[in-house]
């Protein structure tokens, strides 16, 4: 059929140019020189499979790739053997269809022809997904580089249920994805229950392309993760078209943030108004006879009777409404930790008329995200970071500048260089918080070692390991608890006597914050503020904003007051940055002392810590119930 060999041809001409212009190598890749300087720790043969085409990225060796172009479609002569050997192929599959199936290498979840390019070629002329090819894969040798840790995740998820197809680029993404389908990746699973992912992956990745998803640079499993965690009780398989359809395009800004790494808005400081007060400032601005009183919810978690987080936000709550009640109307509910008392709790103050949703806690996001996909009018905010989702906004703040000061402080008591730290949960903006505490105490002790100890594990009793390390300075908890009060918070002193001598206490001003939130929905006619498309607002409002600060004890020595006052001082008119300088982790430089400062983003997510901590991240399975819900929300991923 030389027709249809010059019309494969002329797509292979056309792919050539195409990527000549734009830059690129015009021809199939060869593994053989991918591979090049690279370590491999071994192949094993996987056996027959049908392949999507889609996934045959090159040839095996050098011999052929100049015959085709990237796109597998020929560009050598009509006139040459090599044309006559491919129309003859094509004639076979039309008539009766290839029986042999090509031989092929998979190398981090692509595929490479040793044997039957040709017939790739002709399958893709023809438009067929799939071929039926004979896989041998290469096992990549082992290393932190982030490509390689991924493909041993779907290499897990390949021996449980061997898909190809399910391509995921987010860590823990196909772990995640097990999850939803009742499994997990310890054990292969039925052929059923393969059957069933893989006709709910084909369905919904039909429909994500369809819509465009090709353009968003996000592979389908990311999108189908998505889809899954605002939808978990959709019967996929049993939407029609157009209900599918509506559901991805009610998600679309969602799939928008999930394709790239500057996906957060981070809003550092408020806006600042001279010479007035919040309060007073805002009476200037807003006609109260044009606007009705902003209603805010809020929705705690737990009970603040017997939660020290949600007390705190109590407290602000109660702040906003004392101080601003001719502006803002407040409610709460509370115990509104699972999603379905969340829910409820949700549409409730809904159908009561609230403007504005505010959620405490990162275990309330998903539930959060889901209501604010059902009400676009309402505003819907979540107290966590590096949680980015385009309906909710998300708030926090930086304790981290807090924690620094009390490092140095804690620096300045630890006569043995001992200093104990209690950690809760391993979650974005905690390991800041710790590596700033450490960071801060080097300044003032650089022999000091930080002692981590994470109350969140299972039969954790922090304390007595600390004691047992002859650790006297603690870092314990931020709060106290209001069904247990005591003085062992903040930073303090354990005498051998057992007797406790504060120095210091982190201080979250959220009644300041709040103020400043609902400030700006008001004056930003309670919208939500400009950003990009693929872009969540995370407000992260730290010591320059007031809404952060550290108590000092009142007979503290004079020189240590005057110290933790300057480096305040510094923080707040940004001279001092804990996070500037030279950095090391306990392996790792990661930064040189004439870099830059670490980015916000890069504070956010860090999952490392200082190389003067000792200590390591918890496992998951080591944590308390309690403590996994936090984790599987915002947990840290661990390098």
């Amino acid at each position: 059929m030389t027709d249809d060999y010059r019309k494969a041809k002329k797509n292979g001409d056309k792919a050539v140019h195409r990527a000549l212009a734009h830059g690129r190598y015009p021809y199939l890749p060869s593994l053989d020189h991918l591979l090049q300087g690279r370590q491999l720790r071994g192949e094993e043969y996987v056996g027959l499979q049908e392949l999507p085409l889609s996934m045959i990225a090159g040839t095996r060796t050098a011999g052929r790739q100049n015959a085709f172009a990237c796109n597998f479609m020929p560009v050598l002569p009509p006139e040459s053997e090599f044309a006559a050997k491919w129309s003859s192929l094509y004639d076979i599959q039309i008539r009766e269809g290839f029986r042999e199936p090509v031989k092929v290498y998979e190398y981090m979840r692509r595929f490479y022809v040793l044997e039957g390019n040709k017939r790739v070629s002709v399958m893709n002329y023809l438009d067929n997904p799939t071929i039926s090819a004979d896989i041998t894969r290469l096992l990549p040798a082992y290393s932190d580089d982030p490509d390689t840790l991924l493909y041993y995740e779907f290499l897990q998820f390949y021996h449980a249920a061997p898909l190809y197809e399910v391509e995921i680029a987010s860590r823990g993404g196909y772990g995640r994805l097990a999850g939803y389908f009742g499994k997990d990746l310890s054990a292969p699973w039925s052929e059923d229950d393969v059957l069933h992912l893989k006709r709910v992956y084909r369905i919904f990745s039909d429909a994500y392309y369809a819509r465009g998803g090709q353009h968003l640079d996000l592979p389908a499993g990311d999108a189908l993760l998505v889809y899954l965690n605002l939808f978990p009780e959709d019967p996929l398989e049993q939407l029609s078209q157009h209900e599918l359809n509506a559901r991805i395009d009610t998600i679309w800004n969602e799939l928008l943030i999930g394709k790239t790494q500057d996906n957060v808005a981070l809003i550092s400081d408020p806006e600042k108004e001279e010479n007035a007060s919040l309060l007073t400032s805002l009476k200037q601005k807003i006609t109260l006879t044009e606007k009705k009183p902003l209603t805010v919810t809020f929705l705690y978690d737990q009970s603040p009777d017997t939660s020290s987080w949600a007390y705190s936000h109590e407290l602000g709550r109660l702040h906003l409404e004392n101080t601003m009640a001719q502006l803002i109307h407040t409610k709460k509910l509370e115990n509104c930790g699972h999603d379905a008392g969340l829910n409820d709790s949700i549409e409730k103050a809904i159908q009561e008329g609230t403007d504005v949703i505010l959620t405490t806690s990162q275990v309330q996001m998903n539930g959060t995200v889901r209501a604010a996909l059902r009400h676009p009018g309402v505003r819907f905010m979540n107290c966590s970071v590096n949680l980015p989702h385009s309906s909710v906004s998300t708030y926090y703040a930086r304790m981290y500048e807090a924690k620094f000061l009390m490092g140095a402080l804690a620096g300045i008591f630890a006569d043995n260089h001992r200093i104990g730290y209690r950690a809760d949960y391993p979650l974005y903006g905690s390991l800041s918080g710790i590596n700033a505490f450490a960071i801060g105490v080097s300044l003032t002790d650089p022999l000091a070692k930080v002692h981590l100890a994470w109350a969140s594990r299972e039969g954790s009793h922090w304390q007595t390991e600390l004691l047992e390390k002859d650790i006297h300075v603690f870092s314990g908890l931020d709060m106290i608890r209001p069904e247990a009060a005591s003085r062992e918070y903040g930073l303090f002193l354990k005498k051998e006597d057992g007797s406790v001598k504060n120095l210091a206490a982190p201080l979250w001003d959220w009644g300041r914050y709040y103020a400043l939130l609902t400030g700006e929905l008001l004056h930003g006619s309670r919208k939500a503020p400009a950003v990009r498309p693929d872009q969540a607002v995370n407000y992260w409002y730290g010591m320059s904003a007031g809404v952060i600060d550290v108590i000092l004890s009142h007979d503290l020595p004079a020189g240590s007051v005057r110290l933790i006052e300057a480096l305040r001082a510094g923080i707040v008119n940004g001279s001092i940055r804990p996070f500037s300088g030279e950095l090391h982790s306990q392996y790792a430089c990661i930064r040189k002392a004439d870099e830059p400062p670490l980015s916000g983003r890069e504070i956010i997510t860090m999952n490392w810590l200082n190389e003067n901590v000792e200590g390591s991240l918890p496992d998951p399975e080591e944590l308390t119930p309690k403590a996994k819900a936090f984790v599987e929300a915002s947990g840290v991923a661990k390098p």
